[in-house]
């Protein structure tokens, strides 16, 4: 991945401006000897945090944890405004020359110029036109032009050295090894500015570091064997260039690639290597549209970015306004600027910010609990020298004159986000903790080179911030038995939400329960801690609570439970396969699960969906279908013989949970029967369910506590689970208002599906940053690619105490 995600289109055009800046043999290679160390520098420590922080947002979420929201901010306005669109507008340009070059047209000559410029922005409509249309057909795209930037610069290393070295034209090119005046400290940093360009890539990994298998051996070797790599295939491709070509004809030679196959090959070779960068440089392109929303999903959850910015298109489930505005920013720079002025830009605004992300480690070192699967050999100097060598980079780059303004207006645009911060936290709600001024401070003088002083607002307590429209996709999921099919609806995509605690949660008389006992990870405090004082996180997890009555399920358990109707195969696992074999594969998710989480029991159960909305209205214009007694009882014996637990899952359609309840409290009556609602189907008037996603208000929640509670006390019954479904944040209204009693222990459950950092963000979004008493998550064995292994679930923070397949 490393490896992909760095060789792209930089390798093909930064030797020009690199040989033209130190035009010696030596020098031009030692910047990419010290590009590389500088990289592997980066990769190593973001390592170690990424395994600490594996959340969505990589680089955003790095800031915001170590030095607090505004810097964090900071890193995704220049994302938005500059560092995209500056990097969209280099590869595409790339493309674009080598295309013109494909069909025999100098992209140099004054007639080509504007034209170059035009088909590199219709490079980036293209491939915003696949990102939009939706995952398959980028990642189609990604797969297709991947093997071309490893063929192609394969086969010219090999040609070039073959042909240069066997004519013998290749001694004169290398000597003198440092001819004079080839070398000097301030056109170097310049010259590690293009190389940095090419280089970029090395944080990728990073980014995925949760979901690399045995984080601790596999994550040092893919960073140390990946960055040497493409070192070394670098420097190979300079060695073979200068095989070919002087380093003068180089420094003059924006298709280096294509010159030195045209030398060594003819036309042919020429078009070849053209076609190879041109599906290089797409891949990337394609590539670049493909990963960066997440940093504006992780924003527009934290409420410091509009959240339509972060909204997801309703049938193809992209991230299209992201998508669109990054292509439209693209655009906007590529028919504005060069090549040199666009890598140029994308550097000078990102390597603040992976100075911040690097710095980091120093802060998160010195928080309780911090425990990565790596960390990184060399510490403190590894990273130190990274930070240096970043402000080295920045302060010749003011310090020259060729680039002194355009490298000042690149970090005027990125501290312009200050007062849209102020905005934006003001809406949001608390800008942070005290580290939020260190972080400001460091982000100035890394980015701007001499502002010592920033004000920062004191944290206040924490208010919820007013419930919006999240980001969701449309995917079909049927919920209703053959008789009367209909779709599940809208699933959300999910995005990042910070942790908010809420003024006035239910604290009713009781005693707060231990970190252990809600399974809260060891660093969750240290995370929250970011945004939140102590008398804050007080307030979440752990959810001061009434202590659990004797024979209560949870937290002392964990419950894992497959859903679905046997009526249906479209509905979940408990209709898909024959029972028997069925119960065999809970069980064993059930062993996977005790596994994982060695303190905690496991119960298996099983969730039957008992009322089923419906898209017709049917008799009683409800539209939802109750199931009859004979399957609820079938289902009960089933549970039985596998020891399980029974949760009975009411989808009210245009009904009621206390009007949907009356049938089931027979069975609710029995000590192993539990609840389940799912206000996916709650559906308002005039609404139909599968055309909308429902809402349920607190209100209807706390009926089904009040019916349960009544029940316990009647029939002398340990305390009961009530589950509540949960993917969009005006599914559950006034989640702060559910009461907790002793009887009913609540699980707000995480029900969306999609890739694991997507179902992170829901998560975060509309469960953990909502308090209510305990959580749960779902998993989807059709729909997760792939599907979460138990130690990625239970290492969730909080970790959920119940389970679910569907």
């Amino acid at each position: 991945m490393l490896v992909g995600s760095t060789i792209g289109s930089g390798i093909f055009r930064s030797p020009a401006g690199i040989a033209g800046r130190l035009p010696g043999p030596l020098p031009m290679l030692s910047v990419w000897v010290m590009g590389g160390v500088f990289a592997l520098c980066g990769a190593l420590t973001l390592a170690e945090v990424a395994g600490a922080l594996p959340e969505t947002g990589g680089l955003y979420v790095f800031i915001r944890e170590g030095w607090g929201r505004l810097p964090a901010f900071l890193f995704g306005w220049a994302e938005l405004s500059v560092i995209r669109a500056a990097a969209l507008g280099a590869v595409s340009t790339t493309c674009a020359e080598y295309a013109f070059r494909l069909v025999g047209r100098d992209p140099a000559a004054p007639p080509n110029v504007a034209p170059v410029h035009y088909a590199a922005a219709l490079a980036i409509a293209l491939t915003a036109f696949f990102n939009y249309r939706g995952l398959r057909w980028g990642s189609l795209v990604q797969n297709t032009t991947a093997v071309a930037k490893y063929g192609g610069l394969l086969f010219i290393v090999i040609v070039a050295l073959a042909f240069g070295f066997g004519s013998g034209r290749a001694a004169g090119h290398f000597a003198p090894v440092a001819p004079p005046g080839s070398f000097a400290i301030a056109p170097f940093g310049l010259a590690l500015v293009s190389a940095l360009w090419a280089f970029d890539g090395w944080a990728d990994l990073s980014f995925v570091a949760g979901e690399v298998a045995d984080p601790r051996v596999n994550l040092p070797k893919a960073l140390i064997g990946g960055t040497l790599a493409v070192i070394v295939i670098y420097l190979l491709a300079n060695v073979a260039y200068l095989a070919v070509l002087p380093v003068d004809q180089i420094a003059h030679s924006k298709l280096v690639a294509a010159d030195v196959a045209q030398v060594a090959l003819g036309t042919g070779g020429a078009i070849f290597v053209a076609a190879t960068v041109v599906l290089s440089a797409f891949g990337t392109l394609n590539g670049s549209l493909l990963t960066s929303p997440r940093i504006f999903f992780a924003m527009a959850a934290d409420g410091l970015l509009v959240r339509r910015v972060a909204a997801v298109h309703p049938r193809y489930g992209t991230p299209y306004v992201a998508i669109l505005l990054s292509a439209a920013l693209g655009i906007i720079f590529v028919l504005t600027r060069t090549f040199e002025q666009l890598a140029d830009t994308f550097v000078t605004a990102i390597v603040p910010f992976y100075a911040l992300g690097v710095a980091s480690v120093f802060m998160l070192r010195r928080q309780r609990g911090y425990d990565p699967p790596f960390r990184v050999p060399g510490y403190p100097y590894v990273p130190a020298l990274f930070v240096l060598a970043t402000v080295y980079l920045l302060v010749n780059s003011l310090l020259d004159p060729s680039s002194r303004w355009p490298t000042a207006a690149v970090l005027a645009v990125v501290l312009a986000g200050i007062p849209l911060y102020r905005v934006a936290a003001r809406r949001a709600g608390p800008a942070g903790g005290g580290r939020t001024i260190v972080g400001v401070a460091l982000a100035v003088a890394l980015s701007a080179g001499g502002v010592h002083r920033l004000s920062a607002q004191a944290p206040t307590a924490a208010q919820p911030a007013p419930p919006q429209q999240p980001a969701q996709a449309t995917q079909a999921t049927p919920t209703t038995p053959p008789a009367a099919d209909s779709a599940r609806g809208v699933r959300a995509a999910g995005s990042r939400a910070r942790s908010r605690a809420h003024a006035g949660h239910a604290t009713t008389a009781r005693a707060t329960t231990s970190h252990a006992a809600h399974g809260a990870h060891p660093m969750s405090r240290h995370r929250l801690r970011a945004a939140y004082p102590d008398s804050v996180l007080e307030t979440m997890w752990p959810v001061k609570g009434p202590a659990p009555l004797p024979g209560a399920l949870l937290p002392g358990n964990r419950i894992v439970a497959y859903y679905g109707n046997p009526l249906s195969k479209r509905m979940g696992i408990l209709g898909q396969i024959p029972p028997d074999s069925m119960l065999n594969r809970l069980a064993a998710e059930v062993r996977a699960y005790a596994a994982a989480d060695t303190a905690r029991h496991v119960v298996p159960a099983l969730d039957l969906i008992v009322s089923v909305a419906q898209a017709a209205p049917g008799t009683d214009g409800k539209y939802r279908l109750r199931m009859p007694d004979t399957l609820i009882k079938r289902v009960a014996g089933w549970a039985d013989r596998a020891h399980a637990l029974l949760f009975l899952d009411v989808q009210t359609g245009r009904s009621t949970v206390a009007a949907e309840l009356k049938p089931l409290l027979p069975y609710l009556q029995r000590p192993s029967v539990h609840l389940a609602l799912d206000p996916e189907f709650s559906m308002l008037p005039g609404k139909v369910p599968g055309r909308v996603i429902g809402t349920m208000d607190a209100a209807a929640v706390n009926d089904a506590v009040a019916t349960l509670a009544g029940l316990v006390e009647s029939y002398h019954l340990p305390p009961k689970v009530l589950v509540v479904h949960r993917f969009t944040r005006p599914m559950l209204r006034q989640a702060s208002a559910i009461r907790l009693d002793p009887r009913v222990q609540v699980v707000i459950d995480m029900d969306g599906f999609g890739p694991e950092w997507m179902k992170r963000d829901s998560y975060r979004a509309y469960v953990a940053s909502e308090p209510v008493q305990y959580t749960g998550f779902k998993l989807f064995y059709k729909n997760d690619k792939p599907v979460m292994s138990p130690r990625q679930v239970v290492g969730l923070i909080p970790s959920p105490l119940f389970i679910m397949f569907q």
